[in-house]
Parts: C-alpha cells; sequence; structure tokens
C-alpha cells in the first residue's frame, strides 16, 4: 500500500504564511514611507511646543517632546528618523525575500497543464522526448507506436509504426534532430529518420532482455542502449554495428543510461541498487555509486557534468560528486514511491524527479560544485 503524500499541503502552508508576512511587511513600509514624506521627522529642526507621537511599528508608547530651541537639532527626533530609516530597508529586504521564497507553485495539483496530447488508443505513454529545435515532441508507450506532435500547436503530425508486438520503453532524439531512438521491450533499438519518418536501422541487443534506456552521446556519435539482463550495448550510430557491451559486475537489470555533458562517462543504474560509471573511450569501469536502499531506475547528470542523481525504489535521490565519487547529498520524494526519471534544469538549479504515485517533485540545489 502506497504512503500518503503530506508533501504539498505544508508547502502550501509556508507559503501562505509567507504571502501573509509580506503583506504585513509591505503595509509597515508603505507606513513608513508616507511618515518620511509627510515631514513627521525633521532632520533639523522642531517647532519648540511639539510633541511627536512614536510609529507603532517601533512599539513605543507615549510622546516624546522637544528638547531643543528652534533652529537647532533635535536628538530625539533625528534618532527617530535613522530607526525609520533602518526599518525601512530591513523591511524592504525581508518583503522581497517572502515574495520569492518557496510560493512558485504552493499546489502543483492545482495548476493545469497548457496542454495535453492525447490520441483514442489510450495506451499508456512511457517516454517522451523534445527535437532539440523543441518543434516536435515524440510519445512511445505500451501499443509500440512513437506518436509525433507539432510543439507549438499540440496537434498529432505522424505516427511511426513497426511491426514489433510489445511496448516502447524509451524514446530520444540524436543531438542534432535527425534520428529518433526508440528501444522496446524485445530487446531492440530502432532508428528513424525524424524527416522522412522512415525506419532506417533495427539495433538488436545479443540478449534477449527488454531495453529501458536509450541515449545518444552529446556528439551524437554513439547510441546506448541499456538491457534488462544487466548490460548496456554501445553502436556506432553511423555504421550501426556494435562497438562494445559494458558488463557490470551484478546480476541486476540496468534501467537507465545517460551521457556525461563533455561525453567521457557512462553512468548505468542497476535495479539492484547502484549506479556504475564507464569512461566512453575505453569502455572500462571507474567507479561504483552504492546507495543505502535497493532499485535505482534512474540516473542523470547535472548540465556542468559535476553531479550525478539517481532515483531509487523508495522516493530517494542519491546526489554523488563525479571526480570524487562520494555522496554528497540526499533528496527525498514526499511520496516515497519510485522514481523513474530524474533530470536536472538546464541552469544546473533544479532537480525534477517523477515517480509512481503520480507526481513530480522539485528541488532547489545550489549550481555548480
Amino acid at each position: 500500500m502506497r504512503r500518503k503524500t503530506p508533501g504539498w499541503h505544508s508547502s502550501k502552508q509556508n507559503c501562505t504564511l509567507s504571502k501573509a508576512l509580506f503583506e504585513i511587511l509591505n503595509g509597515i513600509v508603505r507606513q513608513v514611507k508616507g511618515m518620511l514624506r509627510s515631514g513627521a521627522f525633521h532632520m533639523r529642526t522642531a517647532p519648540r511646543s511639539t510633541s511627536v507621537a512614536w510609529p507603532p511599528i517601533l512599539g513605543a508608547a507615549g510622546k516624546v517632546r522637544d528638547f531643543a530651541a528652534g533652529g537647532r537639532s533635535h536628538p530625539p527626533i533625528r534618532r527617530s528618523a535613522r530607526i525609520l530609516a533602518s526599518t525601512l530597508i530591513l523591511c524592504t529586504a525581508i518583503a522581497a525575500i517572502l515574495a520569492t521564497a518557496g510560493c512558485d507553485d504552493p499546489d502543483p495539483r492545482g495548476r493545469p497543464p497548457i496542454g495535453t496530447l492525447g490520441d483514442s488508443s489510450g495506451a499508456a505513454v512511457f517516454s517522451v522526448a523534445f527535437s532539440p529545435d523543441g518543434k516536435t515532441i515524440a510519445a512511445a508507450g505500451e501499443d509500440g507506436d512513437i506518436r509525433l506532435w507539432d510543439a507549438a500547436s499540440r496537434t498529432q503530425i505522424a505516427t511511426l509504426t513497426n511491426l514489433w508486438t510489445r511496448g516502447v520503453n524509451s524514446v530520444a532524439f540524436s543531438p542534432d534532430g535527425k534520428i529518433i531512438a526508440a528501444g522496446d521491450d524485445n530487446g531492440s533499438t530502432y532508428l528513424w529518420d525524424a524527416a522522412s519518418r522512415t525506419q532506417i536501422a533495427t539495433l538488436t541487443n545479443p540478449s534477449s532482455g527488454g531495453v529501458s534506456s536509450v541515449a545518444f552521446s552529446p556528439d551524437g556519435k554513439i547510441i546506448a542502449a541499456d538491457d534488462r539482463g544487466g548490460s548496456t550495448y554501445l553502436w556506432d550510430a553511423a555504421s550501426r554495428t556494435q562497438i562494445a557491451t559494458l558488463t557490470k559486475p551484478s546480476s541486476g537489470g540496468v534501467s537507465s543510461v545517460a551521457f556525461s555533458p563533455d561525453g567521457r562517462i557512462i553512468a548505468a543504474a542497476e535495479d539492484g541498487g547502484s549506479a556504475y560509471l564507464w569512461d566512453a573511450a575505453s569502455h572500462a569501469r571507474i567507479a561504483t555509486l552504492t546507495g543505502p536502499h535497493k532499485g535505482v531506475y534512474s540516473v542523470a547528470f547535472s548540465p556542468d557534468g559535476t553531479v550525478i542523481a539517481a532515483g531509487d525504489w523508495y522516493g530517494t535521490i542519491f546526489l554523488w560528486s563525479t571526480s570524487s565519487h562520494s555522496r554528497i547529498g540526499i533528496l527525498s520524494a514526499p511520496s516515497r514511491a519510485l522514481l523513474w526519471s530524474v533530470a536536472f534544469s538546464p541552469d544546473g538549479k533544479t532537480i525534477a524527479a517523477a515517480d509512481d504515485s503520480g507526481s513530480t517533485s522539485l528541488w532547489r540545489i545550489s549550481g555548480s560544485r
């Protein structure tokens, strides 16, 4: 039985409180500005018989009476003006912080999507990808078809259909957008020409395990396709020949594969609970990243390549340093459900994770490490 998700409720309450404090401080700022503009506090002179009320925000009761002759400086009032000015600066700063702190999306479920891409098949969608130019969306799933959508009009523009009888688990565009790769449950990766929408090659893994994840190297020269039998196969994208097999020591199936931004490292996540790093050139295993939980189903590199994120069965994201291979952080999804996918924002400051409960969680993190 899945655990309930308390996360967004507390986030919503915190955001509501922040907004309330923001409104209070904003009111104080307006009041202080009005007092200073109205001349209620004079920095140099004041009439002999004048009495000045302390502003409520300073928390003092009673009145301050004139202690100086006309034409001379008025120390108590001058101090009050300084305090008011300091209060104005402090309240403005705090209000600015509260205006943006944690309130970007207090209730993600209340925000409607800008569009829905659907068809009459009713088939589950397992993978989605944008073309590099952002104009096309490819979606694939259990019925084995790849549907292409125009991102602007949100209309379906093509359906790529093959004779496969089992679902497509992963779809990806090449970096130049010319090729679409799709991995299916039969253990094959199919390549399509994105312009003509014709199939141009079939890459069949030596084992019978299904392909859970497929990825292009940043230069588009290598295609990596994982295998539920426990291996990751590397293919030459031009000749479409297999060039290497990355075999890990454990028996768990590989569930996700990713290239580092510079193309030098390949990360493969296994459902046994570890993530393996391989040298893309020598094909040698260079590190094993192990978390305390079992079942790692997704892996991703930060845009600068310094951090590796891996999501597991229990809704936990482990962060590792790419250089030292040491664990540098742990993030927990409110649902504690299996994390199917993790991704970094282009600036590297946000991590998104999609889980089995139907939620996508976001975390703000620092940039380069």
